[in-house]
């Protein structure tokens, strides 16, 4: 990084190169030729095989490499005096190369080469319109407008833009309200273009059809048809510092999301899916699935409106204590810090194509196998004296739903609640010896509960591949760890 000032602009350049190396081994089935001409050479087609003529594997060696190189500039200034305060401007510039290399060598040939090149360049202004401070239209408070815009060029895809309109608005001390409307495209994740195509033999899948697990031929693989998605957001919230002496803050967003060509994977065909993708799934005479397809496409629409709410607080613990005579140290006090951060998902409707009936994924409708919780969120805290604490952090969400004709495929997710407990010490605050100096120990728990998510259908009873020990195969964890620092 590269930073310095101009004429009273303020700039800096950064640089940076990242490679990705992904290596991979996948079983197809078994070499048969061998069982096929010891046939054709009288032997028994119902009897037992020697590992001799089943010992060879079709065996697909799967390789992806992505290599991603770039620059920005980043300049910023207060070039306008406004009544209420400068304006600022900020100018960026940026470019950026990347490239991915896949092949498959075994049963399944493949090879894929592509490249992207991105170049962009854009401009954020924010203007003062109101302020106590400066006495200028007081009775509003602090207001002011922001905006940017971002235009980028992207190979292979062409023209792509961004654009943000805001309005920040402190009413009082301690309250800000903010307003935003922003849009932004972006082109496909090159790895979901260059993707390689595997098929698996033996993989076991849902069929939301007929309520069974089966046992099915699994080809995936990447996109090169995907188109650039588009996101346009609507926003409101506010953040609130209640307490001058205290640093408790309360912040709250409701956003309303469209999204168009959202680039995605359907990986639970459900009747109402399969009908519009007949292609991805293969049936024998018997109705019996025994082929699917899972890649990459876009989206035509979904629309999302959320409300999320965080609560924050640290700070000492305890009275603060009296001022240290000469030669005394200072006393230390505890500190401590706790949030949560609850979402409200009030709409989650998504249209697979133009004009089809939009699957309302609150509301049983799912492309993962999994129904979606309206209610979900995140919490922390702990606390630490010198060196010594306690930390707890988790996450939790509410019972959900994927709604089927077939009582077999009607499923039922329990809520959730997991937390995770973590405690360390400084071994030389116990021990007082040399050799005890910069040296913890810790003890984390991961899942103190041990809370899993429970799965049933209508008739009771829990599907394959939704079992206990498939949802989570690990549960609860413990880990002691001693590390010492020289």
């Amino acid at each position: 990084m590269l930073r310095g000032v101009v004429a009273g602009w303020r700039w800096d350049v950064t640089t940076s190169l990242d490679q990705k190396l992904v290596t991979a081994r996948s079983e197809s089935g078994i070499e048969l030729d061998a069982v096929a001409n010891a046939i054709d050479g009288g032997a028994d087609p119902f009897g037992a095989f020697g590992p001799d003529l089943l010992g060879d594997r079709l065996v697909d060696h799967v390789r992806q490499r992505t290599r991603t190189s770039g620059a920005k500039a980043v300049i910023t200034n207060t070039p306008l005096s406004m009544p209420a305060g400068d304006a600022t401007v900020t100018a960026t510039a940026e470019v950026e190369r990347l490239s991915a290399r896949s092949s498959t060598r075994g049963a399944n040939p493949f090879e894929l080469s592509l490249a992207r090149t991105r170049s962009e360049g854009g401009v954020a202004i924010d203007v003062p319109i109101a302020s106590r401070d400066e006495r200028v239209l007081p009775f509003l408070g602090n207001l002011s407008f922001n905006a940017s815009a971002t235009a980028r060029n992207v190979t292979d895809v062409g023209g792509l833009y961004d654009r943000t309109f805001g309005l920040a608005w402190g009413p009082f001390k301690g309250l800000q309200v903010l307003a935003q409307v922003k849009t932004n495209e972006t082109a496909p994740p090159v790895d979901q273009l260059s993707t390689p195509e595997v098929t698996v033999e033996n993989y076991g899948v849902f069929d939301f059809r007929t309520g069974r697990t089966e046992i099915v031929r699994l080809t995936q693989g990447g996109n090169r048809d995907l188109l650039p998605q588009r996101k346009h957001i609507r926003s409101i919230g506010f953040s609130a510092k209640p307490f001058k002496s205290r640093e408790i803050r309360i912040n709250a967003t409701f956003e309303d999301t469209t999204i168009r060509n959202q680039t995605g994977n359907i990986l639970a065909l459900t009747p109402e899916v399969e009908d519009l993708f007949p292609k991805r799934v293969e049936r024998d005479e018997d109705g019996n699935l025994v082929a699917v397809t899972i890649q990459p496409l876009n989206f035509y629409r979904q629309r999302q409106q959320v409300l999320n709410i965080t609560l924050a607080a640290n700070g000492p613990i305890g009275p603060k204590p009296l001022e240290p005579k000469q030669g005394e140290k200072p006393k230390v006090r505890p500190n401590f810090w706790a949030g949560i951060g609850p979402s409200i998902k009030f709409t989650d409707r998504l249209e697979l194509r133009r004009g089809a009936p939009a699957l309302d994924l609150l509301d049983g409708g799912t492309i993962t196998g999994w129904g979606t919780p309206g209610v979900y969120g995140y919490f922390y805290g702990g606390v630490n004296y010198r060196g010594n604490g306690l930390s707890v952090d988790g996450w939790f969400q509410g019972s959900n739903r994927v709604r089927s004709d077939n009582p077999a495929s009607d499923l039922y997710f329990s809520p959730i609640f997991k937390m995770n407990l973590s405690a360390y010490v400084g071994v030389h605050g116990l021990l007082k010896k040399d050799w005890a100096r910069n040296t913890q120990f810790r003890l984390e728990v991961s899942n103190l509960t041990n809370a899993r998510q429970h799965v049933r259908n209508r008739n009771g009873e829990t599907p394959s591949r939704f079992q206990l020990d498939y949802m989570d195969p690990i549960g609860r964890t413990v880990k002691a760890t001693l590390r010492k620092q020289f």
